[in-house]
């Protein structure tokens, strides 16, 4: 197996230093603690043996003195290892006249220990309740450095401006707690996570020539399907004649005898706050024939006109989907300064949000914070006003996203040899579980059934049919698409050795993106990595960086001629999905070319190197049971790389189609992704999976799946306080042997599937930390807590600089050496 490893890969680094977060004030109250057990255990053992002599004295004063029943309470007091209660306290100077020497003796070592116990527990609240208030004035002070509140306010702007106020003497408990959580979140996922946004994780790409310039570059953007939503709503409801709607392009002539064409339409949804889309065949009736014979975009005005039809029958055109409004290139804003735009009331509300909007670019984090507060109202209300209720989204799902690039200087370049062989030791897992889908063969079915003899189709004609057919939408069911992934895990053989791992003509090879973080003391090596995910790939979370201009080199440069090389004879057009609704779709036009398809208006234009979907057939190449996709005039083969970030496994539709017609291949996806398999509830309260290696990389890091009723002050209805939270969890966590430091994951049963939620960051030592774990655990019912791997102490250097989390995303193609 040779492993074709991308010349070039990005490297996402945390905002913060560790050290910000090393809740190195709680060290002393753990010792402390230690002390205070230490106590603990010697008021059990003093009253153990006090309350052994007390029963020889309670026999001995048994019907011969008022004192016997002081005894008794006394004894059991001291075997519980609890304070003398009143109703005993009261009586010790005479119970003390009728003991024996021996048991005075041992009373007042027992007295001498609770006396010691209560000191003990009195430092250890005064350092928790001190550490507390430390920690969390430090916390504060570093997410208020200015660049990483500029990145809060994006993420979080009530959190923005409740660290602008501050704490006030008035603060309520409750309110500090929260404040307190939220604080102890944050600084997790600034200083852990590694998921670029903003100046909270920034990203750069490296190459053998070196690290990406340093440039002061940000792209920040406001959610595509936001600004589509407000175009529309005008289009609908308002008379703004200068916007310009498209009709949909013709897929296929249609079987049914009432319609004039067959077409794709675009179906958009919000789901769990991420933007997809995917496309459904529909049957243009023949009276709306026009629709299709109007090849040009035309503006609200000329369609009224060329229809016939009033504005509210227009608006229910654009509601099914037969009109899209298409974006100008000046954005809302060339609208509403049309002096034939929209009318006054309209222009008024579209400028608030457009200020709005302004704002949220500001470099100031006050302004940011509530400019996206006002975003998110003033869109809302725009759209309710007209509609009579917004898209529940508007209130929830990111409406603002920014990355920004990473100062060169802490970003070291990465070993190529460590890389390279990282990559070996994850391809050696991988490679024996890939096996053609299932779904492939039936997209082959289907073309054969529906070209016969002729063995070729036009593409989108093909597409057009399998998206319209019952069976093919049965097939693309999300569950039966997992299940034919399982099924292919167990069987990964029947294809040809080569085909699978070379690809042939337009089909890829099996390629793969991984997630790395290196362990080590050396700049120029790595002793381990942590393996934290595998995607699927040629590459869309490397591409995707390309807007930022110090990467844009590196890609042109590195990336893209490697990816020619995975299809050496045939012309490339990146496939992605859906660009002008979900952001994180958009390929930039000049990283490759890309597939212009009907329904895909791309966000950032033409180029002229795309190439359109309606100029390619699909052909069958019996020898190799595979499908070919070709240029219509000449004959020559174009493959079509999925460069979108949306998991290939969630693509519906038009679009997991053609990804399939490029990348047929399915593996174990689980790899890198779980410590378990969270599909199983854990049998025993508490369970240790060990940590799995392969070669010098972690695959698997040690983990621990824990019913949640079984851990410390879940279901009490008190609110405990940080010392008892720290005493509880500290002592369990030592009888378990879980470290410190963890990554806690849940996940919750969707449709019959089970949905991973995203890994939160905790120090059992910190009881802000702490509190975030008991809320929730409080909401499911086991957990899985993973070792937090890189340890704080094994960080790879960063030359003069504080150690940062960091992250590797690298793409490699798998390959025998022997394509054909």
């Amino acid at each position: 197996m040779v492993v074709n490893v991308a010349p070039c890969w990005a490297v996402r680094t945390a905002g913060l230093p560790l050290e910000v977060v090393d809740g190195r004030a709680y060290d002393r109250c753990i010792e402390l603690l230690g002390e205070l057990d230490h106590h603990l255990v010697e008021v059990h053992r003093a009253g153990d043996e006090l309350a052994d002599l007390l029963h020889h004295a309670v026999n001995r004063l048994a019907g011969k003195s008022d004192l016997t029943g002081p005894v008794l309470r006394l004894r059991r007091d001291a075997h519980s290892g609890r304070v003398p209660s009143r109703s005993v306290e009261k009586f010790l100077f005479r119970i003390r006249e009728v003991l024996t020497h021996q048991e005075r003796e041992s009373l007042d070592c027992w007295m001498a220990h609770l006396d010691n116990l209560a000191a003990a527990r009195r430092s250890y609240e005064l350092s928790v309740e001190a550490a507390v208030e430390t920690t969390h004035r430090a916390r504060v002070e570093a997410l208020k450095r200015p660049e990483i509140l500029r990145g809060i306010a994006i993420a979080s702007p009530t959190l923005c401006l409740a660290l602008l106020d501050g704490d006030t003497p008035h603060t309520r408990p409750a309110k500090r707690r929260r404040l307190e959580r939220s604080v102890a979140l944050y600084m997790g996922r600034i200083s852990r996570k590694t998921s670029p946004f903003s100046t909270l994780t920034t990203v750069i790409t490296q190459s053998a020539d070196g690290t990406a310039q340093a440039l002061p570059d940000s792209i920040i953007e406001v959610a595509p399907a936001l600004r589509q939503t407000l175009l529309e709503t005008l289009a609908m409801y308002e008379a703004c004649p200068d916007v310009v709607l498209r009709g949909p392009t013709i897929s296929m002539s249609s079987p049914n005898a009432q319609a004039c064409a067959r077409v794709l339409l675009p179906i958009r949804s919000c789901y769990d706050n991420f933007f997809y889309a995917e496309d459904t065949a529909f049957d243009v009736p023949r009276e709306l024939d026009v629709l299709v014979s109007e090849e040009i975009p035309h503006t609200v005005g000329e369609w009224l006109h060329i229809l016939d039809r009033d504005r509210w029958s227009l608006a229910e055109l654009i509601a099914e989907g037969l009109l899209v409004p298409q974006p100008p290139l000046g954005g809302l804003k060339e609208i509403v300064t049309e002096p034939a735009g929209c009318e006054h009331t309209s222009g008024a509300a579209l400028r608030s949000i457009l200020d709005a909007e302004s704002s949220v670019a500001d470099p100031r984090p006050d302004v940011r914070a509530v400019g996206l507060l006002q975003l998110r109202e003033r869109a809302a209300e725009f759209v309710a006003a007209r509609e009579g209720v917004a898209p529940s989204w508007m209130r929830t799902a990111p409406l603002v996203h920014e990355t920004c690039v990473t100062d060169p200087e802490l970003v070291p370049l990465i070993p190529q040899g460590s890389l390279r062989q990282a990559m070996t030791d994850v391809a050696k897992i991988i490679q024996p579980t890939v096996a053609r889908s299932t779904f492939y063969d039936a997209v082959i079915e289907a073309f054969q059934a529906l070209s016969g003899s002729a063995g070729r189709l036009p593409l989108v004609e093909f597409v057009t049919s399998c998206v319209s057919s019952p069976l093919m939408t049965s097939i693309t069911n999300q569950t039966m698409w997992r299940d034919f992934q399982r099924a292919e895990w167990s069987r990964a053989h029947g294809v040809d050795e080569a085909i699978r791992c070379d690809g042939l003509g337009t089909l890829a090879p099996a390629t793969f993106t991984a997630f790395l973080q290196p362990i080590g003391d050396r700049s120029d090596s790595w002793s381990m990595a942590v393996l934290n995910r595998v995607n699927q790939g040629p590459g869309g979370l490397l591409v995707r960086w390309g807007e930022l201009q110090g990467c844009a080199h590196h890609l042109t440069t590195h990336y893209t001629p490697w990816l020619q090389t995975l299809h050496p004879d045939a012309r490339i057009a990146a496939l992605t999905t859906g660009d002008s609704w979900a952001g994180v779709q958009k390929i930039p036009d000049y990283v490759v070319p890309r597939l212009l398809w009907p329904t895909h208006a791309l966000s950032s234009g033409r180029h002229e190197a795309d190439i359109s979907a309606t100029d390619l057939d699909v052909v069958l190449d019996s020898e190799t049971a595979t499908l070919q996709v070709v240029l219509r005039a000449t004959g020559q083969p174009v493959a079509l790389p999925y460069l979108g970030v949306i998991p290939q496994h969630l693509l519906r539709g038009a679009g997991k189609i053609l990804h399939a017609l490029t990348d047929p291949w399915v593996y174990d996806f689980r790899l890198g992704l779980e410590a378990m398999d969270t599909r199983l509830e854990p049998q025993q309260p508490i369970e240790m999976v060990p940590r799995e290696m392969a070669g010098a990389v972690v695959v698997r890091r040690c983990s621990w799946r824990v019913h949640t009723h079984t851990m410390p002050l879940v279901g009490g209805r008190a609110t405990p306080d940080a010392a008892t939270l720290l005493a509880e969890y500290h002592r369990w966590r030592s009888h378990h042997r879980i470290p410190r430091r963890v990554y806690v994951k849940t996940g919750e049963q969707v449709a019959g599937n089970l949905r991973r939620n995203k890994p939160l960051f905790v120090d059992l030592a910190d009881p802000s930390g702490l509190d975030l774990l008991l809320k929730l655990a409080h909401e499911v019912t086991w957990v899985s807590i993973e070792e937090a791997l890189p340890d704080d102490d094994a960080w790879w250097p960063i030359g003069s600089h504080a150690p940062r989390c960091m992250e590797i995303t690298a793409t490699m193609a798998l390959g025998s050496g022997n394509r054909r």
